[in-house]
């Protein structure tokens, strides 16, 4: 009941989805805790009387690891991972759990065999980043040579590349803003990527007065302000990019034809948070640059 009432109250005042959802998800936590605290006391009861082992404590709960699920979040608030390779040999995981000597919880990833062993730490806590809406950003290259990921460099991010058998991280876009969505092309030549677009000087500057713009959105506890998206393509050969698009759309998601000539994608002609009802799909076919609507 106290559920169902906040999301009401909530949808009342105007609150965006991700919002409500963070509230659902705080909720979840609180009852998880609830829970928890009422299965110690039971368990320490029940080892009272029965004089057996020495009962679960809060810091023995604290102390336990997660291991990772795209489906759930990790104690930090960060997606948790599990990947396998393309050709099913290995698994690429993350394991969550508190490092007491920086007091916060501790995100880091690894690789083992599909057969089983021993996991072998793969990438430290810095490996990578998710999106704004909790999306994880970890693949694996079609053919499986490499595991890629998004990492922030002074404060935009961009893809990361590692071998999968081991070695050194290495930087594989330099592009001037934020990618947010990325996917790899059949024969791993090419990566299609969608990125925020740049502000005019004339725009920034109004942004750095305190002029909305474009629309203001608040989004956990502090302000976003709404950019465009275009695609982009990123040759891994050449390592050059090439803009695809250039329309004041908003792309959320696209998915690559296995030949690489086209490329699907949901997009919507206006900036504002609560309007996804005007998201289209488009098709875009690379040889030629030509762009269609597909849905109205």
């Amino acid at each position: 009941i106290h559920l169902k009432g906040a999301c009401f109250l909530s949808k009342q005042r105007g609150d965006s989805q991700e919002k409500i959802i963070m509230k659902l998800r705080l909720f979840n936590i609180l009852e998880a805790v609830k829970i928890l605290l009422l299965a110690l006391i039971m368990t320490a009861n029940l080892f009272a009387q029965k004089g057996g082992r020495r009962p679960l404590t809060i810091d023995d709960a604290i102390n336990m690891f997660s291991v990772g699920s795209t489906w759930h979040l990790a104690p930090d608030g960060k997606p948790e991972t599990v990947l396998i390779t393309p050709d099913g040999s290995k698994v690429f995981f993350s394991k969550t759990g508190v490092d007491w000597k920086t007091n916060q919880w501790q995100t880091k990833y690894y690789m083992i065999s599909s057969r089983g062993g021993k996991a072998v730490e793969f990438l430290k806590k810095e490996g990578g980043v998710m999106r704004e809406d909790g999306i994880t950003t970890f693949q694996f290259s079609p053919q499986g040579s490499h595991l890629s990921f998004l990492r922030d460099i002074d404060g935009e991010r961009q893809v990361f590349i590692m071998p999968v058998d081991g070695g050194e991280a290495r930087q594989l876009t330099e592009h001037i803003n934020n990618i947010y969505m990325y996917k790899w092309s059949q024969d791993e030549k090419k990566i299609f990527f969608i990125a925020n677009e740049a502000r005019s000087k004339e725009e920034q500057k109004k942004f750095e007065l305190g002029e909305n713009y474009f629309c203001v959105d608040e989004y956990r506890r502090y302000l976003l302000q709404a950019k465009w998206r275009n695609l982009w393509m990123f040759n891994c050969v050449s390592l050059q990019e090439t803009k695809l698009t250039n329309k004041e759309l908003l792309i959320d998601e696209l998915d690559i034809s296995p030949d690489g000539k086209r490329v699907a994608f949901i997009a919507r002609p206006n900036n504002l948070r609560n309007y996804p009802h005007l998201a289209e799909l488009y098709m875009f076919h690379v040889p030629d640059k030509h762009l269609v609507r597909l849905t109205d």
